[in-house]
Order: structure tokens, then C-alpha cells, then sequence
């Protein structure tokens, strides 16, 4: 932390690039990335930061997801900003001016929706995207706008086609930006509370989980990627099993935090969370 940049510094007079972007978060610029860019600035570096103070630099320019928030807010000299839809035009114009420039991008962070929606502190989104199979050309264009991990392949009996992973997905629509036919919105219907069926009780609930373990020792093994709450939920099971009076024993193996990102940086490997509680 605060080295963010340095490599190009060093890089610069050997290559025939001429401008880099470096990525910085909030949080490392407040433990120390500041010096990062203050040695940039000092070193004459052609560069541009992506984070959210400026030290001095050329010029800043703030992307946001909603500009109006900015409408009543006396920003500095020189500093402008942009609706989201112009992020890449605005990479391409601070890339153009000399020195070193700072883009600050003011979005919410999606897992952080997630996390907000699922507590109940932020409204789910009504409406949800899917991709008609049948119409969908495998073309590409939905994923390379909206950039957004949740645009997956799938195979199918009329060849590669797309679709949204819902579980994944953070309901952000950037991909219905894409040029396609294939999209379509559906606004669930809403619920009308459960019936009473074969199994359960009089209003619908499901009848609890019959134990399909024995009594003595076992093992849980959770495989997951970032942001889908593996490492949560294996705490919520040791924390159980302690409760309950059994020993547990755990171990996590996280690596990158991009959501749908390996939980091990290793190609191809997936390293799950390991219990292995006991009597």
C-alpha cells in the first residue's frame, strides 16, 4: 500500500506507451496512497489515478451514476462532472493531458448493494433482464458494454448463446445498453403468500430438514466465489456447532475479491473453506 503507480515511474522511460491508468481505492489512499501520488506528481509521470482526492495533479474529472447529486454541490475550479456513460471518454481525455490527472468515480460499490438489499436497507429493483435464447445471436455486444460478469455464455441445442446469471446479477441494467433484441425486463408478480400443500403446515411453510449425517464427526466443504457469502456461511456453521457444544474446526482460503473472480488466484483452481466439526 502506497506504492500504487510506482511500477510505472519506473516502467515509463524504457517503454513506447505513453500514459498508464492506475487503480486506487478509498481506503488505501487513506492509509497511504496519497504518497503514491505525490511521488508521481514529483517524478513528472504522464499517468492517471482512479480514486478520490486530488494532490496537486492536472486535472480531475468525476464520473458518477447520478449526476443530479452533484446539482446543488460547488465543486472546484476545473473539475467537471460526467454521467458514468462517459467513463471511457473520460479515461481517453485525461489520458490525453499531460501530467498527472485523477478520475474519480462515484458509485456505490455493487457487492455493498447486495449486502444492503438482502438486510433490507436498500429497495430491490422490480424488474429483472433476461435473454430469449431463441433470438440471441451469441454476439458478445451485451457483455462487452456492460463489461458485467454476470453476461455468461451457455450452450445450448441451437449453439452458444448468452444469459444473465440471476444469482449473480446486480441488477445494475447497464446491460440492456447493448444493441439487442434478444433482452427482455420481467417484473415479477407479486407474491400472494403460500398455500397449504401435501407437505408443511396449514399456511404453506416448508417442514424442517430431516438429518441425513450421523451423530458422530463429519465434514463441510463450501466452494464459492467472491462476494457470494461462502466465508459467512461457514462461520455461521462453526458458530452453530460451538453453540451446540461440538468442536470445530475451520479453515478459509480467499484470494481475489472481483465477484465471480477464483477464490485462489491459481488457473483453474478452487480452493472451498474446510469444517470439520465434531463431538
Amino acid at each position: 500500500m502506497g506504492g500504487e503507480g510506482m511500477q510505472w515511474i519506473g516502467m515509463a522511460p524504457f517503454l513506447d506507451r505513453d500514459h498508464f491508468t492506475q487503480n486506487i481505492g478509498d481506503g488505501t489512499f487513506d492509509h497511504s496512497g496519497s504518497l503514491a501520488i505525490r511521488a508521481a506528481v514529483a517524478a513528472g509521470a504522464n499517468m492517471t489515478y482512479k480514486l478520490l482526492l486530488a494532490e496537486g495533479v492536472a486535472r480531475v474529472l468525476v464520473t458518477t451514476e447520478d449526476p443530479g447529486r452533484y446539482q446543488h454541490t460547488k465543486m472546484p475550479n476545473g473539475v467537471a462532472v460526467w454521467d458514468r456513460s462517459r467513463l471511457d471518454e473520460a479515461q481517453r481525455v485525461l489520458a490525453a493531458t499531460r501530467g498527472v490527472t485523477v478520475l474519480v468515480h462515484d458509485q456505490e460499490c455493487a457487492t455493498e448493494k447486495r449486502r444492503k438489499r438482502k438486510r433490507g436497507k436498500l429497495a430491490q429493483p422490480a424488474a429483472r433482464v433476461f435473454i430469449n435464447e431463441r433470438i440471441c445471436e451469441g454476439c458478445g455486444d451485451c457483455g462487452r458494454t456492460s463489461n458485467c460478469l454476470s453476461v455468461q455464455p451457455v450452450p445450448t441445442e441451437f449453439g452458444r448463446k448468452t444469459r444473465i446469471h440471476q444469482s449473480s446479477c446486480n441488477v445494475d441494467y447497464s446491460c440492456l445498453d447493448g444493441d439487442c433484441p434478444a433482452f427482455m425486463t420481467v417484473v415479477p408478480r407479486a407474491s400472494g403468500g403460500g398455500r397449504a400443500g401435501g407437505r408443511g403446515d396449514r399456511r404453506g411453510r416448508a417442514p424442517g430438514p430431516e438429518p441425513v449425517v450421523t451423530a458422530g464427526s463429519f465434514g463441510i466443504r463450501l466452494c464459492g466465489v467472491g462476494g457470494t457469502g461462502v466465508v459467512t456461511v461457514s462461520q455461521v456453521l462453526a458458530t452453530a456447532g460451538l453453540i451446540a457444544g461440538w468442536h470445530a474446526r475451520s479453515l478459509d482460503q480467499t484470494g481475489l475479491a472481483q465477484k465471480g473472480g477464483a477464490v485462489l488466484p491459481r488457473p483453474g483452481r478452487r480452493q472451498p473453506a474446510d469444517h470439520r466439526p465434531g463431538p
